[in-house]
C-alpha cells in the first residue's frame, strides 16, 4: 500500500480488514493457545505524527504536507479499527469469544507550576490540549463518536469529519482500553502561541460561507472531504460542513505546547522523565473521561537503561526500581481511586529494535547477544518473575 500513499489512502482500511480477518481465522481458531485479546493498532499516534511530521525520521518518513497528512492517516486508522472490530463481532465473536481493543500511547501531561494566576491558567489549558491531541484524538471517537472539540477548533477543516454511519460504527468499538505509558511532561503555553479563536469575525465569516455551501453540497466522503450531494440529499444538509480553514505548519503548531521535565525527575536512556505519580493520574483521567467497558489494560510500561555489555546489563537495578515505583502507583489507582485496571504488561521481554534507534536503546528484561542471540535474564526479570509468581507487590 505504500505505493498508494499508505494510510493516506482511504482504501487502506479495507485492506486492513482483509488482514485482520486472516489473523482472526489463523490465530483465533487454534485449539491450543488461541488468541483471545486482539489489539488492532499499537500507538497509532506514533504512526500518524512521527510518520508524517517528524522531518522524515520515522517510517513512512513523509514530509509532504504535515498540516493535513497526520490527521488523514489517523482518520483512516480509526476507520480501519472500527471495521475490523465490526468484522470480529459479526463473524468471529460467537465462536471465539475474544476481545478486541486498541493500544494508545498516553504519557501524563501536567500543567507547569506558575505563581501568576493567568500563566497558571494558560498552562492548565496547555496540558489539557496535549492530552486531547494525544489520547483524546483517538479515544474520543472510539468512546464518544467524534474528535475532541479543541482539535476541531484548532485544526479546522484540515481535520477530517466522520459520516453519521462511521460515527455509529466507531463509538463503542473497544472491548478494553489499552494504555502505553512511560513518562510525564510539564506543559506551558509557548511564547509563539496563537489563539485561533482570537480573530472571530474572520472565522465567523468563513463559517457563514461554509454553511451556505452546505445547502448545495451537504455531505462528506469516506475521507471526511466535502462532496456534492445528489437528489434528496441536497435538501437534508447531511453531515454539515462547518469548519473554517486554519493555516498551520503542522501538528506541532496545532498543539502549541512547550514540554519539559521537573528538575527533580530522573531520566531514562530515551530522555524520558521518570515520574511514577503520572501513571496514576493518567489512569484516573482515562477512567473519568471514558469509563471504558472491559477496563484498562496497561499494554506497555518500562524503561530504557544504558548498558555496557552483559555483565553491566544484568545489574539493572534502575529498571527494577522504575517498575516497582510505577506498579505501586497502579496499585494505588486500583485500591484507592477505584480505577478499573484489568492487566499490566512490561515493555519489554527482550531487548528490541527501537524504531530509528535500532538496537541501541535497551528496554528488555532479558539481555540479547546480537551475535549469538543468547538471552540472559537481568535482575529486573528475576524481580518481576517473583512479583507475578506471588501475585503480590511489596510497597515498602
Amino acid at each position: 500500500m505504500l505505493e498508494e500513499d499508505g494510510w493516506l489512502n482511504a482504501k487502506v482500511a479495507d485492506h486492513f480488514v482483509k488482514y485482520a480477518k486472516l489473523c482472526f481465522s489463523a490465530f483465533g481458531d487454534r485449539r491450543v493457545l488461541a488468541v483471545k485479546h486482539w489489539i488492532t493498532f499499537n500507538e497509532p499516534w506514533c504512526a500518524a505524527v512521527l510518520g508524517h511530521d517528524s522531518g522524515g525520521q520515522h517510517a513512512p518518513g513523509r514530509t509532504v504536507d504535515p498540516s493535513r497528512e497526520v490527521y488523514r492517516a489517523a482518520h483512516h486508522m480509526l476507520l480501519a479499527h472500527s471495521k475490523a472490530y465490526d468484522v470480529y463481532q459479526r463473524l468471529f465473536k460467537r465462536k471465539q469469544r475474544g476481545k478486541v481493543g486498541i493500544a494508545l500511547n498516553g504519557d501524563w501531561y501536567e500543567p507547569k507550576p506558575a505563581t501568576d494566576p493567568e500563566e497558571a491558567r494558560r498552562n492548565k489549558l496547555a496540558a489539557e490540549r496535549a492530552r486531547e491531541f494525544t489520547v483524546g484524538w483517538f479515544a474520543r471517537p472510539l468512546y464518544q463518536g467524534d474528535y475532541p472539540a479543541v482539535m476541531r477548533e484548532r485544526v479546522g477543516n484540515r481535520l477530517p469529519r466522520f459520516t453519521r454511519e462511521q460515527r455509529e460504527t466507531l463509538k463503542g468499538s473497544c472491548d478494553f482500553f489499552g494504555l502505553n505509558h512511560y513518562s510525564s511532561h510539564l506543559c506551558e503555553q509557548p511564547t509563539w502561541f496563537k489563539d485561533v479563536g482570537a480573530s472571530k469575525d474572520g472565522r465567523n465569516t468563513l463559517v457563514r460561507v461554509a454553511n451556505q455551501l452546505v445547502a448545495a453540497m451537504g455531505r462528506t466522503d469516506s475521507q471526511g472531504e466535502l462532496v456534492a450531494a445528489e437528489g434528496p440529499e441536497a435538501d437534508t444538509k447531511k453531515e454539515a460542513f462547518h469548519d473554517p480553514y486554519i493555516e498551520s505548519t503542522g501538528y506541532w503548531q496545532d498543539v502549541s505546547v512547550d514540554q519539559s521535565d521537573d528538575a527533580a525527575w530522573k531520566t531514562t536512556d530515551m530522555g524520558w522523565g521518570v515520574h511514577p505519580e503520572g501513571i496514576r493520574k493518567m489512569l484516573n483521567w482515562v477512567q473519568d473521561e471514558f469509563s471504558p467497558r472491559g477496563g484498562i489494560i496497561i499494554t506497555e510500561n518500562g524503561a530504557a537503561i544504558p548498558e555496557d555489555g552483559v555483565d553491566d546489563a544484568v545489574k539493572d537495578v534502575e529498571r527494577a526500581v522504575y517498575l516497582k515505583r510505577y506498579l505501586t502507583e497502579v496499585h494505588k489507582a486500583i485500591l484507592n481511586d477505584d480505577v478499573d485496571v484489568r492487566g499490566y504488561f512490561v515493555w519489554s521481554l527482550l531487548d528490541n529494535f527501537e524504531w530509528g534507534y535500532g538496537f541501541t536503546k535497551k528496554f528488555g528484561l532479558h539481555h540479547v547477544d546480537l551475535d549469538t542471540l543468547e538471552r540472559v535474564p537481568k535482575l529486573s526479570a528475576r524481580w518481576y518473575a517473583e512479583v507475578t509468581r506471588r501475585n503480590r507487590l511489596d510497597m515498602a
